[in-house]
C-alpha cells in the first residue's frame, strides 16, 4: 500500500502494476507511514503547532487519534507493540538519537525519555525499532544491534556486536537498507540489504539470538547470530512501514523476500533459493536489478478479520 497527495493506491505482488487499485482516503491525504503491524496502520501528520499521531484500519476506515506530540522535533522512526484495541498496546517514537517518547493505551499525554548516547552505535534511520519482551531493538548503521528499555529515565543503549557477519562487516558502506522483523515464532530477524553491484548474496537474513540482557552492562558485548539460508514456506515481506513473516498455503511458493519495488509494472521479489531478482511474470531473473521504481510512503500489509471499534471505544 502506498499513501499519494491525493489517493492511496493498494498493489497485490501477484498482480501487476496496472492491476492496483486507487481509492481516495481522506484521513490519509498528506499523513506519513511511520509503522504498520496486525491489519493497523501507524501515521503522521502535521498541525499548526504539535505533531498528530494516528492509527488506521485502511481495510474497515477506522482511525484512532492519539494526544498529539508537542515535543518540537518530530519522530524519525516509529513502532507499536500490539493493536490500538488492545489494552497493552504501547507506541514508542524515536525523535533523533538522544531522546524518544512512548504512549500507552488510557494514557492522555506522551512521556518523553533521554537516551545516554553512545559513540560507538549510530542507529539506522532507515529501520524501525521493534518492541519486544519490553524491550526496544534497534539495528545500528555498522551491522550492530542497540537495546533500551523504554521504561527507564534516562535510558541506556545496551550494544552487542555481530560477530559471525564478516560478509557484512567487510562492506559496510554497501549496506544501505535494514530492517527489523519479529518471525511468526516469535524470534527476532536482521535483514541487510547491500548496493547494487556487489558479487555476493544482496540480501543477508539473520536470526538473532535470545539476549541476557544486563541494564548496567556499558561495554560492547558481541552476539552470535545464525545466517538464514531457507525461510521454508514461509515469505518475508519486508519495507520502511512494516516488514513481517507469513507462511503460504501452496508448498514451493516460500523463500522468497517481497520488496516495495516495481520494474516494468511487475513486483520484483528476492529468491533465497538462487540469490536473484525473479519476478512471478516471466522469466526475469538477475543479481543486480536496474532501472526500478519504489513508491514512496508505502508499505506492506496483513489481511485480518474484519472486526469494528465499539462505539464507545476510548484510546
Amino acid at each position: 500500500m502506498s499513501v499519494g497527495s491525493h489517493k492511496s493506491t493498494f498493489f497485490h505482488p501477484a498482480y501487476q502494476k496496472h492491476d492496483a487499485c486507487e481509492i481516495d482516503i481522506p484521513e490519509l491525504l498528506d499523513a506519513r507511514i511511520c509503522f504498520s503491524k496486525n491489519v493497523w496502520l501507524l501515521l503522521t501528520g502535521y498541525g499548526d503547532e504539535n505533531f498528530s499521531v494516528f492509527f488506521f484500519n485502511p481495510f474497515t476506515k477506522e482511525k484512532v487519534e492519539l494526544p498529539k506530540y508537542t515535543n518540537r522535533e518530530s519522530f524519525i522512526t516509529m513502532s507499536f507493540s500490539s493493536p490500538p484495541t488492545s489494552s497493552d498496546c504501547f507506541v514508542i517514537g524515536i525523535c533523533g538519537w538522544d531522546d524518544f517518547g512512548f504512549i500507552k493505551r488510557g494514557e492522555k499525554r506522551w512521556t518523553s525519555h533521554t537516551i545516554i548516547k553512545r559513540p560507538e552505535f549510530t542507529p539506522s534511520t532507515y529501520c524501525n525499532p521493534i518492541l519486544h519482551k519490553g524491550l526496544c531493538y534497534c539495528l545500528g548503521e555498522n551491522g550492530g544491534l542497540g537495546v533500551f528499555d523504554p521504561n527507564d529515565n534516562p535510558s541506556n543503549w545496551i550494544i552487542y556486536h555481530n560477530d559471525k557477519i564478516p560478509l557484512i562487516q567487510e562492506k559496510l558502506d554497501s549496506v544501505h537498507r535494514s530492517y527489523l522483523v519479529e518471525s511468526d515464532e516469535g524470534k527476532l530477524l536482521a535483514i541487510f540489504m547491500v548496493e547494487e553491484g556487489d558479487t555476493r548474496t544482496p540480501i543477508h537474513v539473520f536470526e538473532l539470538p535470545k539476549l541476557q540482557v544486563n541494564k548496567t552492562m556499558m561495554k560492547p558485548c558481541k552476539i552470535v547470530c545464525r545466517i538464514v539460508r531457507s525461510l521454508g514456506n514461509r515469505i518475508l515481506y519486508i519495507s520502511l512501514g512494516g516488514s513481517f513473516l507469513e507462511p503460504v498455503v501452496p508448498r514451493g511458493l516460500g523463500n522468497k523476500i517481497y520488496l516495495p519495488i516495481i520494474q516494468d509494472k511487475k513486483n520484483i521479489y528476492y529468491s533465497l533459493s538462487t540469490g536473484k531478482y525473479c519476478s512471478i511474470f516471466d522469466d526475469y531473473s538477475t543479481k543486480n536489478i536496474h532501472n526500478v521504481q519504489e513508491p514512496r510512503n508505502c508499505c506492506w500489509i496483513q489481511g485480518g478479520p474484519k472486526l469494528t471499534l465499539n462505539k464507545d471505544f476510548e484510546w
